[in-house]
């Protein structure tokens, strides 16, 4: 909790920050599910959810930072 406490106490980060943290993600293909879900303000179900990807060798993993 203290976490988001942190974040309002901060303020919303600003573009260059998110579009940072989002650069420094790999692998590859998770970076740029963070950019298409940054861009169209998607849901995490909409980046990769079992209706996005029509490929079945799709891995769903969750990381923090």
């Amino acid at each position: 909790m203290e976490l988001g406490r942190e974040m309002f106490e901060r303020g919303l980060p600003s573009v260059e920050e998110v579009r940072e943290r989002i650069d420094g993600v790999r692998p590859r293909v998770h970076r740029l599910a963070l950019r298409f879900q940054y861009l169209t303000a998607g849901r995490r179900s909409e980046v990769c959810g079992k209706w996005w990807f029509p490929a079945e060798n799709v891995s769903l993993e969750e990381w923090v930072g």
